[in-house]
């Protein structure tokens, strides 16, 4: 079903603690999305332990997105 944006976005607004958005992001522009409601921070488990994804796609596709991204 995905990340429930609005959710997420809503609290985000909501608070001065970081949010993390959990639940159905299966890829970086999944992840992008959340970040632009105001996330901090996204889990990803079930794409990368399915192996649909793994970090070094996650990483490429979220700086060609532009996301800045920390070092390893």
């Amino acid at each position: 079903e995905g990340l429930n944006l609005d959710g997420t976005a809503a609290l985000a607004r909501a608070t001065m603690i970081p949010v993390i958005a959990s639940g159905g992001a299966r890829t970086a522009a999944d992840l992008d999305r959340a970040f632009a409601t105001g996330a901090t921070g996204a889990l990803l488990a079930g794409a990368l332990h399915d192996g649909r994804l793994t970090i070094q796609d996650l990483r490429r596709d979220l700086a060609g997105l532009g996301r800045e991204l920390r070092p390893c």
